[in-house]
């Protein structure tokens, strides 16, 4: 759900182009794919543009911490279920 809505970059940004590198190295082995190059997360892990982390992966994240990046992804995803789910119970969307 939150990548149909944030898009696939942006997924990856927020979690972290260093740990998608490492996942990539360790799974591309093990699956049956044609893509075998993924140069264009190892150069920007390489520049130290990991994604949100770091203020800048795919997209930049200019001025704000980690946290508030991710509350403005979430509140996003929260007004998205209620847009498009009329009859879902909004309690069970509140954060303690």
């Amino acid at each position: 759900m939150v990548y149909r809505i944030s898009g696939l970059l942006k997924f990856v940004d927020f979690g972290g182009l260093d740990i998608w590198n490492i996942v990539l190295d360790q799974l591309q082995p093990e699956v049956e794919s044609f893509v075998r190059d993924f140069s264009v997360i190892k150069d920007r892990v390489q520049a130290g543009n990991i994604g949100v982390k770091s203020g800048n992966g795919f997209f930049k994240y200019p001025g704000k911490g980690i946290d508030s990046y991710v509350v403005e992804r979430d509140e996003s995803l929260v007004r998205h279920l209620l847009n498009t789910n009329p009859h879902l119970d909004t309690k069970s969307l509140e954060v303690n």
